[in-house]
């Protein structure tokens, strides 16, 4: 039993994913009934502030994701985001301000993201970079992006022939897989 922890909704098709995590659903809400009531929450402030933290600075251990600097931008924003701090209001013009210089600096002359200033553009930090601009709400964070080179970036990683045709490299001369196609999209 695991108690009041609801269980993902699915489609009713049977993968290996799915059954791994019904499984880790069931091991996590056995887990979470054992603890007595008042220690079975999420702790927001405490998670905002650290969130809000690292805005600003990142712990040193950080320093080996490097070139994936706008992910973790990325999943700090929505981590806030899905806390609803952006109910009590957007982020001040100041935050957004930050944000899209960082990373306008993570943009490549030829329209893509890097994962880092003076990086080579790839379309995972590219997703990554877009999703938190979209996240930070700046008008000026949206007019930074050079829609042009951006199309031209796209379509310079897409596959033109061969058997995977259609498909989009992650960054040229780089593998051809589902992240290519979902984060270009």
């Amino acid at each position: 039993n695991a108690g009041p922890f609801a269980p993902v909704k699915t489609d009713g098709l049977d993968t290996f994913t799915s059954e791994e995590q019904k499984r880790l659903e069931r091991l996590c809400g056995e887990l979470l009934s054992r603890l007595p009531a008042d220690r079975a929450y999420l702790h927001r402030n405490e998670h905002f502030e650290y969130l809000v933290q690292g805005l600003s600075r990142l712990p040193g251990g950080y320093a080996s994701l490097d070139a994936s600097r706008p992910w973790i931008l990325f999943w700090i924003l929505h981590s806030l985001e899905l806390l609803g701090a952006f109910k009590r209001g957007p982020l001040r013009d100041q935050d957004a301000d930050r944000i899209s210089n960082f990373l306008n600096r993570c943009q490549s002359d030829s329209g893509g993201f890097g994962g880092g200033p003076q990086q080579r553009p790839h379309l995972a930090p590219t997703y990554a970079a877009v999703m938190s601009l979209v996240i930070a709400g700046s008008e000026k964070g949206f007019k930074m992006v050079d829609r042009q080179k951006m199309y031209d970036f796209l379509m310079s990683v897409k596959v033109k022939k061969g058997p995977l045709r259609g498909g989009f490299q992650v960054t040229e001369g780089g593998e051809v897989d589902t992240r290519g196609t979902y984060t270009s999209m």
